[in-house]
């Protein structure tokens, strides 16, 4: 090595190549592979999930959520801190180690534990990493943000190039069920202000986009043609 006998003992203060510590890694009879990591005291969730074709990672991006979407548990202990981008990616590693020789990951979603839109800098440099030759050379289109509906950092996701995943929940005819809305953060920026946000993405030419509604009870539920009007996105 042409590294100074110093250098090579500061160096181990500076880096760390540790990865999360696995806590827990259960298998369901369906091939689903759910692992619990420790990152400095607290507990994150990554989900491995098997499909005919394809090998699923839905990785999180928080400990906690701030978002307060009724469906969700995560919501309910709330933010404690947002994952670094080396944590994130410590996931993705780490539950490739733990794989059967015959098991590849194929996809990356965001959907496990926190809103990625509200810890951008660390999910897009995480996504870059693993983008990157040094990194997986995975590709940018195998990857899919999702988000409860932060319309100033959706652009963000079409820069990325990689794929958008929106879910909504909410009534269009009934004043009084707003405030049993499943995700309460598209009513604070919808309809006209969500539509530009959309927008960017065919411009960007970004792979793809997806919306999802979800139901709420005693409600009509419909689609707003402003969110999806002249946009090639699909949804369900």
């Amino acid at each position: 090595t042409n590294l100074s006998k110093n250098f090579r003992t500061d160096i181990e203060s500076l880096f760390s190549f540790n990865l999360p510590k696995v806590v827990s890694h259960l298998k369901s009879v369906d091939g689903t592979q759910k692992f619990l990591f420790d990152v400095s005291g607290f507990t994150v969730e990554a989900v491995a999930i098997p499909s005919d074709d394809r090998l699923t990672l839905c990785v999180s991006s928080e400990v906690g959520c701030n978002m307060a979407c009724k469906f969700c548990y995560t919501c309910k202990q709330k933010l404690m801190r947002r994952l670094t981008a080396d944590e994130i990616v410590g996931q993705f590693f780490q539950v490739e180690k733990l794989l059967t020789a015959d098991q590849r990951i194929t996809n990356i979603v965001f959907m496990g534990m926190g809103e990625p839109l509200d810890n951008c800098e660390a999910v897009f440099k995480s996504i870059d990493i693993i983008h990157e030759p040094f990194g997986r050379n995975f590709s940018r289109k195998k990857v899919t943000v999702s988000t409860s509906g932060l319309v100033p950092e959706m652009w963000r996701i079409a820069e990325a190039k990689t794929r958008l995943a929106f879910e909504e929940g909410q009534t269009l005819m009934q004043r009084r069920l707003k405030s049993k809305l499943t995700v309460p953060c598209p009513r604070r920026a919808r309809g006209v202000q969500r539509e530009p946000a959309t927008q960017v993405f065919q411009r960007a030419k970004a792979p793809d986009c997806g919306f999802a509604h979800r139901r709420v009870p005693r409600a009509t539920l419909a689609l707003q043609q402003a969110i999806v009007r002249h946009l090639p996105v699909r949804t369900r």
